[in-house]
């Protein structure tokens, strides 16, 4: 009988584990309005290599009536930190102290919030981004869209509302695929990452039309690791053809124009299997894109249409060898 209450006692705190997470931040898809409150001249001005910590307030409405939570937030990014790049750089909003307990924040710990760079749109198809991989597997970051009403405690600058993309933090990401996070700063190479993983990272990285990443440099990659195997976490999509954004000044570069299969060293016979995986998803991907009505509607179509074109070559036999079969060449 004991050992039965001790069962007992596990599968209930089992079940209180997965209640708290199913209540988290990114539980939900629905879109709500997020005020964000802090001094935003300090804030926006602190740009450096070594930006600090700004004290902050997020709230937004429940049911219940409105919930606030202290935070702490900083400016983060390379590019898109540079004024001359973007006027609002990306954040890192981490909710702290007891009021964040017991909420939806509750060990979030630091996340990304995308911002608007020059056009709000750009926002919208880098969710979608992340939303299509959120599709072909949960190894990948969480993500939710909302309205961000930026509010300046000192009175200096008017209250500004914009989109704004919440990225899942790497700490809370490694939590949930019970994984550990990659400290070494030793370079990775391609053969101890898990093979499956990583042809779904090129497949995807191909689907998107970007090339801004690397796995050596573990640029855009977080690199986690389970049993002694890595595994890679790809994001930041706003240099991909799929966001297409006029600031990354590739519109005029021919090369942008075509994708690049960076599947080198992987067998033919994994690649085929996530191809497959992949092109069975084709009509939950395409309904994703369309579903999502805060894009324009001509937006939607050219993502649609830019994701047929990946569709038709992966699942022609001819062209599928040709671009991405032949290319699982050994490594050297």
């Amino acid at each position: 009988m004991k050992i039965w209450g001790v069962l007992v006692s596990l599968l209930l705190i089992a079940i209180s584990g997965l209640q708290a997470q199913d209540k988290g931040w990114f539980s939900s898809r629905e879109i709500t309005t997020v005020t964000l409150r802090t001094d935003l001249q300090v804030l926006w001005a602190d740009r450096g290599d070594e930006s600090s910590d700004h004290p902050a307030w997020i709230s937004l409405p429940t049911d219940t009536g409105t919930l606030v939570v202290e935070a702490e937030v900083k400016t983060g990014g390379n590019f898109r930190k540079d004024p001359r790049n973007c006027k609002y750089p990306p954040l890192r909003v981490d909710p702290k102290g007891k009021s964040a307990k017991g909420t939806l924040f509750q060990g979030q710990g630091t996340m990304k919030l995308i911002t608007i760079c020059q056009d709000p749109n750009y926002v919208l198809k880098e969710y979608l981004a992340y939303r299509i991989y959120n599709l072909m597997t949960d190894s990948s970051y969480q993500v939710r869209l909302s309205k961000v009403v930026f509010e300046d405690i000192a009175g200096r600058i008017p209250a500004e509302t914009n989109w704004a993309l919440w990225v899942e933090s790497e700490k809370h990401l490694a939590q949930r695929l019970d994984m550990e996070r990659f400290e070494d700063d030793s370079v990775i190479h391609r053969p101890s990452v898990s093979a499956s993983c990583w042809a779904r990272v090129c497949v995807f990285q191909y689907i998107i039309g970007n090339t801004d990443w690397d796995l050596p440099l573990k640029k855009n990659v977080t690199v986690l690791s389970h049993a002694g195997i890595c595994h890679v976490v790809p994001f930041d999509f706003d240099w991909s053809k799929w966001v297409d954004a006029a600031y990354t000044g590739l519109k005029d570069d021919p090369s942008f124009e075509h994708r690049s299969f960076r599947g080198k060293g992987l067998s033919r016979e994994v690649v085929d299997a996530v191809l497959t995986e992949v092109v069975a998803l084709r009509e939950t991907l395409v309904e994703e894109v369309k579903s999502c009505k805060s894009l324009p509607s001509e937006h939607r179509k050219e993502i649609v249409e830019y994701l047929d074109v990946f569709f038709k070559s992966a699942e022609n036999p001819k062209t599928r060898e040709e671009l991405f079969l032949s290319r699982c060449m050994p490594e050297p």
